[in-house]
């Protein structure tokens, strides 16, 4: 099947989710929380792309679709690379998606130093991990870099300050927290009537802990619109 709505309608979706939930991504309510900023990236003119923790390829595929620029993945599971590489033939992207395994300071300092002149964005969900990996100190060119990274400060307190100081000289930062899904987050399409609310309600759910949210940083002078109801502070 393809993904219902949102920034990824259309894209051929099957199988099985890795380390996420499959049927709000098959809706296209997944990190619904996200879609007016991943909406915006389409006029930003990406040169490339970098998925660190990639699971089954939900991101890197829609964002290769959305954006039409290659994109790099990381993934540590072999079982997700599998699924990575399956979704990316589905939809006629696999020569477009590197799909690498697990990403170290070293291995991403290489990739973004070999990337193309111009912008580049990171998309990061490491379960705690970005405390580590996104440090400028040790990786540099993440001081140019576009940043969406989810933050878990519910499985470790204060790495969300961490990396407000680490990138508050460098970049802009909006906080968008995660938030429980109603009925009228899946209207977009003639049948949505006919799901039961309660049912509906079940589908979309992501079971994400509490305290659980996003950081979108932007490197200054490079600042897109802002989109309505996002969040200007941490």
């Amino acid at each position: 099947g393809g993904v219902a709505t949102g920034p990824f309608r259309g894209m051929r979706y099957f199988g099985s989710s890795q380390g996420s939930v499959y049927n709000a991504k098959l809706l296209g309510t997944y990190e619904l929380e996200l879609h007016g900023i991943v909406g915006s990236l389409q006029g930003l003119g990406f040169t490339h792309c970098v998925d660190i923790g990639g699971g089954e390829g939900f991101y890197a595929v829609g964002l290769a679709r959305l954006l039409e620029t290659k994109v790099t993945c990381f993934e540590i599971e072999e079982s997700g690379r599998r699924l990575i590489a399956n979704l990316a033939q589905a939809n006629g992207l696999r020569g477009d998606i590197e799909i690498l395994g697990e990403c170290t300071p070293t291995e991403l300092n290489r990739v973004l130093d070999g990337a193309p002149p111009g912008p580049v964005l990171v998309v990061c969900d490491v379960e705690g991990y970005e405390r580590i990996l996104l440090d400028p100190a040790r990786v540099p060119a993440l001081e140019g870099c576009h940043l969406l990274v989810e933050v878990h400060d519910c499985f470790e307190a204060g790495i969300g300050r961490t990396l407000g100081a680490r990138f508050a000289g460098s970049h802009t930062l909006e906080r968008t927290d995660a938030r429980a899904r109603c009925t009228g987050d899946f209207t977009e399409n003639w049948w949505s009537s006919m799901i039961p609310g309660r049912l509906c309600l079940r589908l979309m759910a992501e079971g994400r802990p509490s305290g659980m949210y996003w950081l979108w940083m932007v490197p200054r002078g490079k600042r897109p619109r802002r989109e309505a109801g996002l969040s200007p502070s941490l």
